[in-house]
């Protein structure tokens, strides 16, 4: 059996299995090392061909040719790559973002200043009561 995917030439391909393994001698530069044809599904009649690390230079019309001793098929398809790096995060996200670190900072801070008030109540009783027995005392 032989699948070849190809671009625009028959004879430099994409990727080539032939006589039970894939062939490299003659892929394009470009696919070295990209490749893999998941042969797992070819059971189900599946010839997936898995491209790593995609450019946006791969974008374009694929085929893929099957070849054995009772069959001939061919099939055309359009790949789209879109470029995540440039996609820019939406405004309203960013909003959001420093909305909750603002929120999460009052909070922060109302708390610390909350308990820090109870210490400091706290210590004014004391010296209030200090200051009472020591006048009850003299009396």
């Amino acid at each position: 059996m032989e699948v070849r995917w190809f671009r625009s030439k028959f004879t430099s391909y994409v990727h080539l299995y032939r006589y039970r393994k894939d062939q490299f001698d003659q892929q394009m530069p470009e696919y070295q090392g990209r490749t893999e044809l998941l042969k797992d599904g070819f059971t189900n009649g599946s010839v997936d061909l898995k491209i790593a690390s995609v450019q946006l230079s791969d974008e374009g019309q694929y085929t893929c040719f099957i070849q054995d001793d009772v069959i001939t098929e061919e099939a055309q398809m359009e790949i789209k790559v879109t470029d995540h790096s440039s996609q820019k995060v939406p405004a309203w996200i960013v909003v959001l973002g420093v909305i909750m670190v603002v929120l999460f900072g009052v909070i922060i801070l109302t708390v610390y200043f909350s308990k820090r008030k109870g210490k400091h109540v706290k210590e004014v009783g004391w010296r209030e009561l200090a200051a009472l027995l020591k006048e009850g005392n003299k009396t």
